[in-house]
């Protein structure tokens, strides 16, 4: 899947606001890797240093799509380790 195909901007119950750095599709189910945003308007630099990241899985509910956590553990270090080797893959390439 195209990673920039829309913007996903997400805020949590504590007002953190992140953003969406990769998404991929498994199984038929599409997935996000979030960070949390930083407003850096000085860093001209496209780069990001991913060092930790979440993920969330989109469902449908009722025609509109919403993002929800990953909770079976085995999923989410599976789908952990697909975003870990696409970021791997685009730092060689």
């Amino acid at each position: 899947m195209e990673n920039d195909e829309f913007m996903v901007e997400v805020v949590d119950i504590d007002g953190e606001e992140f953003e969406k750095i990769a998404e991929l599709e498994h199984e038929g189910e599409v997935y996000f890797a979030l960070i949390p945003f930083v407003d850096d308007e000085d860093d001209d630099s496209d780069e990001i240093e991913i060092e930790e990241f979440g993920i969330l899985k989109r469902v449908e509910v009722d025609g509109e799509f919403m993002l929800e956590s990953v909770d079976d553990d085995d999923l989410h270090d599976k789908i952990g380790g697909l975003f870990e080797a696409m970021f791997e893959e685009a730092e060689v390439d």
